[in-house]
């Protein structure tokens, strides 16, 4: 919808000298834009989130031990994707489980699991597993 705003432009200007009317094209589109961030935003958040309180974050622990839980959640630099991704694993969603919630491949969600392994510092699932278990 953001980018029909920007193609619309040539067809407004061809009609004729509508300054009012490609202002609000083009306004139109930078509204739409800024909503599709915000929600995008605000999803991320919510995976983020999700992941923190699987691997331990809670409200009623102390502030260092919830800041160690975050400490450790940002050494390990997942990606938007590895965090959807580490919360299936967490969950006990197989790869095919996985692949068919996030609409991609098996291959890449075994891929995209092996970075996540890497940067944890695990050789494995399981190992994954018990590492935000414990």
């Amino acid at each position: 919808m953001a980018l029909l705003s920007i193609v619309l432009m040539p067809v407004v200007v061809a009609l004729g000298d509508y300054q009012v009317m490609e202002q609000l094209v083009v306004n139109f589109g930078y509204f739409l834009l800024a909503i599709a961030l915000i929600r995008n935003n605000i999803y991320l958040a919510q995976k983020r989130m999700q992941f923190l309180l699987k691997i331990g974050y809670s409200d009623e622990k102390t502030d260092e031990a919830n800041l160690s839980i975050i400490e450790h959640f940002n050494t390990l630099n997942l990606s938007k994707r590895e965090i959807e991704i580490a919360n299936y694993i967490l969950e006990g969603k197989s790869y095919k489980e996985i692949s068919k919630s996030l609409f991609i491949a098996e291959g890449t969600v075994s891929k995209h699991a092996s970075n996540i392994f890497r940067k944890a510092g695990v050789e494995d699932r399981p190992n994954f597993v018990l590492l935000f278990r414990n």
